[in-house]
C-alpha cells in the first residue's frame, strides 16, 4: 500500500476510532508527512468554497469580521494565499504553547510530535464542514449558518484535547486546563487572516 493509501486509512479513522488513531501517528514515523497532507487537503477544499463563494457574489455568514481588512475584490485572494501560512503559524503557536504549559504538570512530550498530531487531528472535521458547504452552495447558492461552524470547532476541539492527552502523557483535567486557553489563542490569532 502506498503512502498516500496508507495516509487516507489512517486519517479517516480519526473518525470512528480518534485515540487509538493518535496514538498510532504519534509512534508514526511518518507523522509530519500525514500532518503536511492533512494541511494540503484542509486547504484544498476551504480554497474550493472560497472560490466558489467568489465568484458567485454570495455573502458569507461571517459572525464577527476579520481584524485585517481590505477591499472585498482582494479578500478571497488574500485568503487563498494565506491560508497554508497562517495554519502553519498557528500550529506552531499551538505545539509551543502546549508544551511550555504542559512541562508545569509534568507533560512529556516533544515540540515536533505536538505539532505534527495538532496539524494532523484539527482539520477533520473542518474538511467535512467544507465538503457539506460546497454541496450545500452547489444546490442552493448560499452560505452555510455560522452555527454550524461552532458546531465543527467543538468536535475539532475534541481532536485537539486527544492530541495533548495523547502527546504529553498528562491526566484529562490539566490537558482540559492547558488545552482550552492555548486553543483560544491560536483562534485568536488565526482571526486575524482574512476570510
Amino acid at each position: 500500500m502506498g503512502n498516500k493509501e496508507q495516509y487516507f486509512i489512517v486519517f479517516l479513522n480519526l473518525l470512528h476510532k480518534p485515540y487509538s488513531t493518535l496514538k498510532t501517528v504519534k509512534e508514526s514515523k511518518k507523522k509530519l508527512a500525514y500532518a503536511f497532507y492533512t494541511l494540503f487537503l484542509f486547504s484544498a477544499f476551504a480554497m474550493t468554497n472560497m472560490l466558489c463563494y467568489h465568484f458567485s457574489r454570495v455573502s458569507l455568514d461571517i459572525w464577527w469580521p476579520p481584524f485585517i481588512r481590505v477591499s472585498e475584490e482582494f479578500v478571497w485572494i488574500l485568503s487563498f494565499f494565506l491560508m497554508i501560512p497562517v495554519a502553519i503559524l498557528g500550529a506552531i503557536m499551538y505545539a509551543g504553547i502546549i508544551q511550555i504549559l504542559s512541562k508545569l504538570f509534568g507533560g512529556k512530550g516533544n515540540f515536533e510530535s505536538q505539532f505534527a498530531l495538532f496539524l494532523f487531528s484539527y482539520p477533520l472535521y473542518f474538511i467535512i464542514l467544507h465538503i457539506i458547504k460546497f454541496v450545500y452552495f452547489l444546490f442552493t447558492h448560499e452560505s452555510l449558518g455560522g452555527y454550524v461552524l461552532m458546531i465543527f470547532a467543538v468536535f475539532s476541539y475534541v481532536l485537539m484535547l486527544l492530541s495533548v492527552k495523547i502527546e504529553q502523557e498528562i491526566k484529562w483535567f490539566p490537558a482540559i486546563l492547558i488545552s482550552l486557553p492555548t486553543t483560544a489563542i491560536v483562534a485568536f490569532f488565526s482571526m486575524t487572516y482574512i476570510r
